[in-house]
């Protein structure tokens, strides 16, 4: 008999020792610069749940595309806003996603494909980095992050890294003629810390005394709800 809450949140292959599979894998590893498989198989699991969600939904249609596209609505408005799927996208869509769909929208790959980082690897280091954007978030007016301003990874998210970061940006948006900008700040948030780190703060500074006029300040840093507890750490 078992006891207590299950706390691993993915499934593990079936058949651990099979060379074709532990080889793509390795490459998906490297590829999107992940700290061990258990992400890739996360990224799988979570894919797996998107499928089956979208095969009950359309189940129940009785293969209706547009009916099931009603039912599940808050399902696929939920896809495509963290953009696994595209704005024309139907939920029949969802079945023919692999893990790679998941994989890009980690936060590591989109800093890496922004180029924010030099490797997907380097984007996994506790970094600040900024985004300028047009009010509807379409158009990105500046960015940068904490790599491009130091040379070690231990001082990319550091206050001074944010300073230097916020001068270079104050430029870009000047230039765009904008005056003034809302603030968003983002920390790693689920199961990782709350805290959007020290260099947030010296961020907003540097820009208000560049001139910039500071509107609205928002935490948009993700809480877990419901799912996503860690794991709980080995007795002595």
């Amino acid at each position: 008999m078992t006891t207590g809450n299950a706390t691993k949140r993915y499934e593990t292959p079936n058949h651990p020792f099979q060379g074709e599979r532990i080889a793509e894998e390795a490459g998906l590893v490297d590829r999107y610069g992940l700290e061990s498989k258990e992400e890739l198989w996360r990224a799988q699991s979570r894919l797996r749940d998107f499928r089956r969600e979208a095969r009950r939904l359309l189940g129940a249609a009785q293969g209706d595309v547009e009916e099931a596209n009603e039912k599940g609505a808050e399902f696929v408005a939920r896809l495509k806003k963290i953009g696994i799927l595209n704005e024309a996208d139907d939920i029949s869509e969802v079945l023919t996603l692999d893990e790679t769909d998941v994989l890009e929208r980690r936060l590591q790959t989109v800093a890496y494909r922004k180029g924010l980082a030099s490797t997907p690897q380097q984007a996994r280091f506790n970094n600040t980095l900024i985004t300028v954007t047009d009010a509807t978030g379409a158009e990105t007016v500046a960015k940068s992050s904490g790599g491009k301003v130091v040379k070690q990874n231990r001082d990319e998210a550091s206050p001074y890294a944010a300073m230097q970061m916020a001068e270079a940006v104050v430029d870009d948006v000047k230039a765009a003629g904008i005056g003034g900008v809302h603030v968003r700040v983002r920390g790693p948030g689920g199961n990782d810390t709350k805290s959007p780190g020290p260099g947030a703060q010296a961020t907003i500074r540097a820009l208000a005394r560049a001139g910039l006029e500071i509107g609205r300040i928002e935490d948009v840093t993700p809480l877990p709800h419901d799912g996503t507890r860690a794991a709980k750490k080995n007795r002595l």
